[in-house]
């Protein structure tokens, strides 16, 4: 990239000022750069990865620099807010309706809306918030009958179990579920 040497003359005193704002770490020039690039970015005249280029610094550690001193990187209105909120609500699950809900369940075949119920029933209960109806069951009293000697044998034993391949093609379901 060609570069080309831009002088100023600058009154003495604001000279011996910046003097004194420089660091061992940061020429006046350097410091001059700096600044000429954030005022050129504030005032909208370049973008963010020119001023970054003008100040000698990575995209990153020009944005950097706008954070320390509270510069937004992106002047982001309420306007633009409320305008992507309003786009969130229309285009998102967040704006789902139940009646569309209702809709594509209706266009389900039997089977189908069986797979639904047990994957809205799976989503509700990972949600930890459980339907009304589930009350009964919680509600229900305990099953005080004891084992029988019978069911105590099955559960300690290692046989009697059912592979996920036999109960699948038991039930007649399909193996890519």
């Amino acid at each position: 990239m060609q570069r080309k040497k831009i002088s100023m003359s600058v009154p003495q005193d604001v000279l011996y000022e910046l003097n004194a704002l420089s660091t061992r770490s940061e020429s006046i020039e350097e410091k001059l750069k700096i600044n000429l690039a954030i005022g050129f970015f504030a005032s909208n005249d370049i973008s963010v990865a020119k001023a970054a280029q003008l100040a000698g610094k990575s995209i990153s550690e020009f944005m950097d620099m706008l954070k320390s001193i509270n510069l937004p990187v992106v002047d982001y209105t309420e306007e633009m807010l409320d305008d992507d909120l309003q786009f969130i609500k229309e285009h998102s699950a967040l704006g789902i309706k139940k009646e569309d809900l209702h809709n594509l369940i209706d266009h389900l075949n039997e089977t189908d809306r069986k797979t639904a119920l047990d994957f809205l029933m799976y989503l509700v209960e990972r949600s930890g918030k459980k339907p009304s109806a589930w009350e009964v069951i919680d509600n229900a009293p305990a099953d005080e009958e004891p084992l029988t000697e019978e069911e105590k044998r099955q559960l300690e034993s290692n046989t009697g179990y059912v592979t996920w391949e036999e109960g699948r093609r038991e039930l007649g379901l399909p193996s890519d579920i």
